[in-house]
Protein backbone atom coordinates (compact mmCIF):
# COMPACT_ATOMS: atom_id res chain seq x y z
CA UNK A 1 0.00 0.00 0.00
CA UNK A 2 1.71 3.43 -0.86
CA UNK A 3 1.45 6.72 1.54
CA UNK A 4 -1.32 7.84 -0.23
CA UNK A 5 -3.55 4.50 -0.26
CA UNK A 6 -2.68 4.14 3.68
CA UNK A 7 -3.88 7.66 4.00
CA UNK A 8 -6.99 7.69 2.84
CA UNK A 9 -7.90 3.92 4.17
CA UNK A 10 -7.14 5.46 7.53
CA UNK A 11 -8.73 8.65 7.13
CA UNK A 12 -11.48 6.19 6.48
CA UNK A 13 -11.47 4.29 9.27
CA UNK A 14 -11.35 7.44 11.32
CA UNK A 15 -14.37 8.72 10.35
CA UNK A 16 -16.05 5.54 10.34
CA UNK A 17 -14.74 5.44 14.05
CA UNK A 18 -15.64 8.88 14.80
CA UNK A 19 -19.47 7.89 13.39
CA UNK A 20 -19.50 4.99 15.36
CA UNK A 21 -18.36 6.98 18.42
CA UNK A 22 -20.88 9.43 17.86
CA UNK A 23 -23.70 6.84 17.30
CA UNK A 24 -22.95 4.84 20.58
CA UNK A 25 -22.36 7.91 22.28
CA UNK A 26 -25.83 9.13 21.23
CA UNK A 27 -27.53 5.79 22.10
CA UNK A 28 -25.59 6.18 25.71
CA UNK A 29 -27.59 9.26 26.17
CA UNK A 30 -30.92 7.96 25.01
CA UNK A 31 -30.74 4.89 27.13
CA UNK A 32 -29.61 7.02 29.84
CA UNK A 33 -32.39 8.71 29.59
CA UNK A 34 -34.86 6.15 29.25
CA UNK A 35 -33.42 4.64 32.40
CA UNK A 36 -33.89 8.18 34.20
CA UNK A 37 -37.47 8.29 32.93
CA UNK A 38 -38.26 4.28 34.79
CA UNK A 39 -36.32 6.00 37.88
CA UNK A 40 -38.38 8.41 38.25
CA UNK A 41 -41.72 6.41 37.30
CA UNK A 42 -40.65 3.70 39.48
CA UNK A 43 -40.15 6.50 42.57
CA UNK A 44 -43.63 7.92 41.89
CA UNK A 45 -45.28 4.55 41.81
CA UNK A 46 -43.44 4.17 45.42
CA UNK A 47 -44.81 7.42 46.44
CA UNK A 48 -47.92 6.84 45.55
CA UNK A 49 -48.20 3.61 47.65
CA UNK A 50 -47.13 5.50 50.32
CA UNK A 51 -50.32 8.08 50.35
CA UNK A 52 -52.37 5.49 51.08
CA UNK A 53 -50.60 3.30 54.17
CA UNK A 54 -51.66 4.04 57.63
CA UNK A 55 -49.78 6.43 59.83
CA UNK A 56 -48.75 5.69 63.80
CA UNK A 57 -52.25 7.69 64.68
CA UNK A 58 -54.34 5.87 62.57
CA UNK A 59 -53.02 2.88 64.15
CA UNK A 60 -53.07 4.63 67.65
CA UNK A 61 -57.40 5.11 67.08
CA UNK A 62 -57.84 1.65 65.85
CA UNK A 63 -55.89 0.49 69.17
CA UNK A 64 -58.37 2.81 70.93
CA UNK A 65 -61.20 1.55 68.83
CA UNK A 66 -60.93 -1.93 69.51
CA UNK A 67 -59.80 -1.63 73.09
CA UNK A 68 -63.47 -0.70 73.34
CA UNK A 69 -64.98 -2.98 71.18
CA UNK A 70 -62.95 -5.08 73.65
CA UNK A 71 -64.82 -4.31 76.36
CA UNK A 72 -68.45 -3.97 75.36
CA UNK A 73 -67.55 -7.65 74.46
CA UNK A 74 -66.63 -8.24 78.08
CA UNK A 75 -69.58 -7.05 79.08
CA UNK A 76 -71.78 -9.00 76.63
CA UNK A 77 -70.06 -11.82 78.31
CA UNK A 78 -70.64 -10.92 81.95
CA UNK A 79 -74.20 -10.12 81.20
CA UNK A 80 -74.45 -13.50 79.85
CA UNK A 81 -72.76 -15.71 82.28
CA UNK A 82 -75.19 -13.88 85.06
CA UNK A 83 -78.41 -14.66 82.87
CA UNK A 84 -77.13 -18.34 82.17
CA UNK A 85 -76.31 -18.76 85.54
CA UNK A 86 -79.56 -17.74 87.24
CA UNK A 87 -81.37 -19.69 85.27
CA UNK A 88 -79.26 -22.63 86.15
CA UNK A 89 -80.12 -21.89 89.56
CA UNK A 90 -83.65 -21.83 89.22
CA UNK A 91 -83.69 -24.69 87.21
CA UNK A 92 -81.80 -26.30 90.23
CA UNK A 93 -84.73 -25.26 92.32
CA UNK A 94 -87.35 -26.46 90.12
CA UNK A 95 -85.93 -29.89 90.11
CA UNK A 96 -85.33 -30.12 94.36
CA UNK A 97 -88.98 -29.14 94.02
CA UNK A 98 -90.06 -31.87 91.75
CA UNK A 99 -87.56 -34.39 93.97
CA UNK A 100 -89.09 -33.04 97.04
CA UNK A 101 -93.11 -33.40 95.97
CA UNK A 102 -91.80 -37.16 94.07
CA UNK A 103 -90.68 -37.80 97.19
CA UNK A 104 -93.32 -37.47 99.44
CA UNK A 105 -95.53 -39.36 97.04
CA UNK A 106 -93.27 -42.07 96.99
CA UNK A 107 -93.11 -41.99 100.86
CA UNK A 108 -97.20 -42.32 101.70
Amino acid sequence: MDKRTKNGFEEKIGKRLDALATITARGFKESEKKFDDKIDSLAAMVGRGFETTASKADLGEVKVRLDRVEMRLERIENILLRDHNNRIERLEDKLLQVEVILGKRLTK
